[in-house]
Order: C-alpha cells, then structure tokens, then sequence
C-alpha cells in the first residue's frame, strides 16, 4: 500500500485525511495469480506465515497442549503445500518452509521425514542423508517408534545411487528388514530383501 502524499503541517487544502492508505495501483510489482493453483499456492503461503508465527518454541510442560495444535496447524498447512508445489517441482520453496518448521517441530517425526525426502527431491542428497541419521538416532534415544520402512529404504537408495556409501545402505535396508511393520507386510519384506541383495551386489 502506499500512502498520501500530504502530511502534518504540508499545507494540503485536500480535506482527505492524509494517513489514509491508497490503493495500490496495479504494476509490476504487483503479483497476480495466473490460475487456480498459483491461487491456491499463495493462500498456503499465508497459511504458512501465520502458522510458522503463531507457533509456540517453549519445550516446557505447560504449554503441551499449545504447542501441539499449532504444530499440528503448521503440519496440516505444509502437507497441502506439497501437493501443487511437487506439481510444478518446486521443491526449493518446500525445502526453505520445512527448514523454518525444524524450529518447533522438536520429535514430531512426520515434518523431519518430509524434510529429508524433500531434500531428496531438491537433490541435496548428503543433508537428507544427515537428516534420516537425525530421526534414527533422535527415535533410538527415545525408544519410540523407529522409522518407516519407506524412510529407511529411502536412506539406503540415497547411499547406493549418489553417495556410494554402500555399507551404509546396506546397514539401512536390513534395519527396514528387521522393523515390525516388514513382519506384517510380505510386500514391504520383499522390497527390503531387493535392497539388501542390491547393496552387497554393487559391493562387490
């Protein structure tokens, strides 16, 4: 917006009142959406602003339960995000949003796992590698739950097709083999086996 060009004391005959905001006339540095989903990208990008502002960093007993709604909100605002910006393979602005959601989102393992597939996606292979050994050992600290067997398969793929750490990736496909889920799932216990047999393969 700008603003009126007349001020306290200037002499303006005009009897509008100076502070008054003007409307923008529409020029270059306007920005003005081009379709429905460039529409939908910047109302997300407001969504995300005021949750990432409105998100409580105090890791303190009393405020749990504030905590947890806006981290929820955030969450809710990236996951919609993904989706029109993986659309159009901007995976740089949703690598910039959930590196500014790390800040509060302290042991919320879903956000740390789309930040390390994201960087992925970006290319930025060693940092996703970093970030999948942050959940790992973040989850081993706290006996929780331990990662998806997509995740680990995700690590593993990342060590034999960019990085040629292929002891490492083979360590990641048997954690996938050993996990509960794979139990369970005759599909997901092949494809861990496909990832084992390839990681000695390329050893060798």
């Amino acid at each position: 917006q700008s603003y009126g060009s007349g001020s306290i004391g200037s002499g303006n005959s005009s009897n509008e009142n100076p502070w008054k905001p003007l409307r923008q006339a529409l020029g270059r540095d306007v920005y003005i959406p081009k379709n429905k989903y460039e529409e939908l990208v910047l109302i997300l990008l407001l969504s995300e602003y005021i949750a990432n502002k409105e998100a409580i960093l105090s890791q303190g007993p009393t405020s749990a339960s504030g905590r947890k709604a806006t981290c929820d909100s955030a969450t809710v605002t990236y996951d919609l995000l993904t989706l029109p910006l993986a659309r159009f393979s901007n995976y740089r602005l949703l690598c910039d949003m959930l590196e500014r959601s790390m800040k509060f989102s302290f042991q919320e393992k879903h956000s740390w796992e789309q930040f390390a597939l994201v960087l992925t996606s970006e290319g930025r292979y060693f940092r996703s590698l970093l970030v999948f050994r942050e959940i790992s050992e973040r989850l081993k600290k706290e006996k929780v739950k331990m990662m998806d067997v997509g995740s680990f398969l995700s690590a593993a793929r990342i060590c034999y097709e960019h990085l040629g750490l292929y002891e490492e990736g083979i360590s990641w496909a048997m954690r996938a083999l050993d996990s509960e889920e794979v139990r369970d799932n005759n599909y997901m216990a092949a494809r861990a086996n496909v990832y084992v047999g390839i990681g000695h393969l390329i050893s060798a």
